[in-house]
């Protein structure tokens, strides 16, 4: 029987550039990643993402626009992780080092998605975009997808799941062509995002 866990991730993007963490401790250990974590009882997913926000950057922010919503399952865990992702175009204060992440800004084309989920090459275009998707990602361990499905959506609403039949439907539709790395989410997808990305800029 899986249960639902339910978690936020925040991505500040400014002009050409993305905020991310180095996470210090604890899952995910050694990955860039946007800053979130677990919605606590008595919170709005929203008031989540901004709690952590702050709590891991330093950072407050204005506004928050939900853009996405994922979940992941990991192979032999019974718990699904259904994190809602928002991005924040503009920020107040400075980005601090915490005792979870250590952030830095990379240019958008020099993210270093080597050291990152495997799954966030897939959905950053979308992001940076500021498309909204609804993505399902199937983990052997914390580097290989063994499954996926991610689909561009008009709106965000409770409760939603991935209808795109198959694998890395969105995946291949963006970027249309027969050598697509859709089904390699490796380093490789490092040179596919920077051409996809180069072409909505």
């Amino acid at each position: 029987m899986l249960t639902n866990k339910l978690l936020t991730l925040v991505l500040v993007v400014q002009p050409g550039r993305v905020l991310l963490g180095m996470k210090k401790r604890g899952f995910g250990v050694g990955k860039w990643n946007g800053f979130g974590g677990k919605v606590q009882p008595g919170e709005t997913i929203e008031e989540a993402a901004r709690r952590e926000l702050l709590e891991e950057s330093g950072l407050t922010v204005d506004a928050l626009a939900k853009i996405g919503n994922i979940k992941f399952e990991f192979v032999g865990e019974t718990e699904v992780l259904d994190v809602h992702i928002f991005r924040a175009d503009s920020y107040n204060g400075e980005p601090t080092e915490s005792d979870e992440m250590r952030p830095q800004w990379f240019d958008s084309d020099k993210i270093p998605f080597s050291e990152m989920w495997a799954d966030d090459i897939l959905w950053f275009p979308l992001m940076f975009q500021k498309k909204k998707f609804l993505g399902y990602f199937k983990f052997q361990g914390q580097d290989l997808i063994i499954d996926q499905k991610l689909e561009e959506v008009e709106s965000l609403k409770d409760n939603q799941t991935v209808s795109t039949p198959g694998s890395s439907t969105l995946c291949h539709a963006l970027f249309r062509s027969p050598l697509s790395p859709c089904d390699r989410p490796d380093t490789t997808f490092i040179r596919w995002m920077h051409i996809l990305h180069s072409r909505h800029n």
